[in-house]
Formats: C-alpha cells, sequence, structure tokens
C-alpha cells in the first residue's frame, strides 16, 4: 500500500507540471498592442534631460493600437480610448533597446505586446551606428514575440515623425505605410520590402545589401530610394537615389511592374512593364578578372505616345522597342558604376550568384570579393536588355497632325 501511494504522489506531481503552461499568460484586454517601432539619435536636449552625451542614448517612438478606437473611427459613436482613435504613439529615452522596452512598461498601463509588430523606422543616424544599429537588429531578432517578415524602413529625417503622417485612407499610420510598401507592381523606382529576415541573412553572409529608404514629404511619404549597407561592418555607407533604385530592381531581378520613360523625335514615350527578368552568365575569369553578362528581359504595353507616331509603321515600332532598351542599359550601368566605383560594394547579388553556380569560383575570390583586391570593383559586367511591346493600349493615336 506504501508503494501505491508513494506512486501516486508521484504521478500526481508530474501531472501538476502540465498546469504550469500558462504561468506567464497575460490577459488580452491586459496588453498593449505594438504595432510601429520609430529609433532615432537623441537631441541635444533630450540628452540633457538624461543628464547624457547628445547621441549616446536612443529615442524610441511606439505606435500602439486601441482595439476600441478601431471600431468606432469604422463610423460608431462610442467614447474611450482616445475618443475613438484607432491609435496613439509613445516616446521614451534610453541607451539601448532593452532599456526602452523596460521604460516603455513603466509609461503605459498596459504590458507591450510585440507579436503584431509590422514594421521597424530606423533613422539615418541611428544606421550609421554598427553598434546602435547591431543593437536593433539583435533585440527583434532574439524576442519571443517576433515575427522574422516585419518590415524595415531607414528614415532620411527622423524616424518619429513617420508614425504621425496622417493616414487619409487607413485607421492608423502604420497600416498605411505597410500598404505604401507593397506598391512595388506600381513602381520599380521604389525598392522591394525589406524584411527583418531577410537582413538578417545577408549579415551572417556577409553579404552587402539595400534597404527602403523613407521620406516626409508635404505631409506624406515618399518610398523611392534605398540605404546601402555594408555586410561586413553592419552599418549604412550610403545612399541610393530613385534612378539608382530603379537599376538595381532590374539588375536584382526585382522589378514587378511600373513605368520606363524615354524620348523619341523630342517627345517623352512610356512603357508599362508587364513581366520582367534578368540572366547572369559568368562569361570567363581569366587572371582573376570575371566577366558577366546580365540580360534583361522584358514585355509590356505601351502607354503613351509621340505626336506623329504611327505605331502600326513596324519599323517605328521596332525603333520604339531600340529607345526602350537603351534606356534599361542607361539606367542598369548609372547603379554599376555607383555600387563599383563609388562604394564598391556587391548589393545586386553578383558574389551569391557565384555561390550558388560556380561555387569553385567564388571559394577562390571570396576573400578578395569586396576586401583586400576588391575584384567586385574589378569585375566586367556588360549589361544588354530585350524589349517586346505586346499592347499599344485601345487607340494607335492621340493626336493627327
Amino acid at each position: 500500500m506504501r508503494n501505491k501511494g508513494i506512486r501516486i504522489v508521484a504521478i500526481a506531481s508530474l501531472l501538476s507540471f502540465g498546469l504550469t503552461g500558462c504561468w506567464d499568460r497575460v490577459e488580452i484586454n491586459k496588453r498593449g498592442f505594438v504595432v510601429g517601432v520609430a529609433l532615432d539619435q537623441t537631441r541635444q536636449q533630450e540628452s540633457q534631460e538624461k543628464d547624457t552625451i547628445p547621441g549616446t542614448n536612443m529615442r524610441g517612438t511606439f505606435q500602439f493600437v486601441v482595439p476600441a478606437g478601431l471600431k468606432t473611427s469604422s463610423g460608431g459613436t462610442g467614447q474611450g480610448a482616445a475618443a475613438g482613435r484607432g491609435y496613439f504613439n509613445l516616446g521614451v529615452v534610453e541607451s539601448s533597446m532593452a532599456a526602452l522596452t523596460a521604460m516603455l512598461a513603466a509609461r503605459t498601463s498596459r504590458s507591450p505586446y510585440y507579436e503584431h509588430l509590422k514594421l521597424i523606422i530606423i533613422s539615418k543616424d541611428i544606421a550609421r551606428d554598427d553598434s546602435k544599429f547591431s543593437d536593433v537588429l539583435d533585440f527583434f531578432l532574439r524576442g519571443k514575440e517576433m515575427r522574422r517578415d516585419m518590415h524595415v524602413l531607414i528614415a532620411e529625417n527622423e524616424a518619429s515623425d513617420v508614425l504621425n503622417v496622417k493616414p487619409l485612407n487607413e485607421n492608423y499610420p502604420i497600416s498605411y505605410i505597410e500598404s505604401t510598401i507593397t506598391n512595388v507592381g506600381n513602381t520599380n523606382y521604389m525598392l522591394h520590402a525589406s524584411r527583418l529576415g531577410d537582413i538578417h541573412e545577408c549579415l551572417l553572409r556577409k553579404n552587402s545589401f539595400t534597404i527602403q529608404n523613407v521620406r516626409m514629404t508635404q505631409g506624406a511619404i515618399m518610398l523611392t530610394g534605398a540605404a546601402l549597407f555594408d555586410g561586413n561592418e553592419h552599418r549604412m555607407l550610403g545612399e541610393l537615389n530613385g534612378e539608382n533604385t530603379q537599376g538595381l530592381n532590374f539588375l536584382t531581378d526585382q522589378v514587378k511592374g511600373g513605368i520606363v520613360e524615354t524620348a523619341y523625335k523630342d517627345k517623352s514615350i512610356a512603357f508599362e512593364i508587364i513581366r520582367a527578368s534578368r540572366k547572369i552568365k559568368l562569361v570567363n575569369n581569366d587572371n582573376g578578372k570575371l566577366k558577366f553578362a546580365v540580360t534583361i528581359n522584358t514585355e509590356g504595353t505601351f502607354v503613351k505616345s509621340a505626336k506623329d507616331v504611327d505605331l502600326n509603321d513596324p519599323a517605328v515600332f521596332n525603333t520604339m522597342e531600340k529607345r526602350f532598351e537603351t534606356e534599361i542599359v542607361r539606367v542598369a550601368n548609372i547603379t554599376l558604376k555607383t555600387l563599383q566605383q563609388t562604394y564598391k560594394k556587391d548589393a545586386m547579388g553578383l558574389g551569391m550568384y557565384l555561390f550558388e553556380n560556380h561555387y569553385r569560383t567564388w571559394k577562390k575570390v571570396e576573400p578578395d570579393w569586396e576586401q583586400g583586391r576588391q575584384l567586385f570593383a574589378e569585375a566586367e559586367i556588360e549589361v544588354s536588355a530585350h524589349v517586346k511591346i505586346r499592347r499599344i493600349g485601345d487607340i494607335d493615336e492621340s493626336e493627327r497632325g
């Protein structure tokens, strides 16, 4: 009987462990749902208030959604939570991401909850500081509530200003920004969305990479351009303008649509891309100087014509396609010049192409690809383009002479 009693007690003890699975549970009405975070370098006044040297601290602005406010903002007349407002921003100043979160918990009635975090906005000052940028990424990569598919943006000015944009067609700013980020099918001047998980992989492989830029203009956001990062030093090196970003999208096979414009008879003509693809071929690696051939193929619709242009004339049609091909090659070469001569960083992924397709060659050149002899900067890259206009729109001429 005694042994039987001992067994019962032991089994009961083991079963009791299963009852502790929710020991850290927090009721949903006690959570503060953080959907966006903006990080800036501290200003002079903020540093004086914290009794620190300017630039040693970070200012974090956190956007919380208010579920009750989201309901009333859709047409209801309820009271409470910011009088129907669906969100609010809360700013704190501290020396690290962990400290910012701890201070945030002391400033809000609901514990910060990051599982619904969608967007991280980082100022250029933070991005250029390798220690602060690494601290930011480390915090969001290690957190148990974090998701690797959240998006990252680099703000040209104050990151917190972006969280204050007025969401004219959305319930709160982060929702508006998130919707805009994915509009790459309508423009090729905008970089594809930068995911936290993809950035982490680039850092682990020590690959240079780009992150979407964001800036405020006339009360609205603008997402053209990109921030260029060094995969070895883990910091921002510089910026690519809209034209550089367009060229980079062609070179990295990230064009999902958008317009290509050029001139014909001193008039502007435009081509809307429906499909685009890019192929890379290693031509030779004689004497350690690699040569690549990059081919860009596009198909689409003629959307803007010049006066007195007969689109039914095959010769004219062929000339138009050649003009667009020349324009694509031009913007791609401008981007290559920026990457190879100005920054000497392989943001177009040639190193990854060698790793995946010519591994033996890659192992030989890897130590000197961006460092040492800087073989990427010395590589010869020949770009060609092929444009096929499938449609000319619903009319064949817009004016008569």
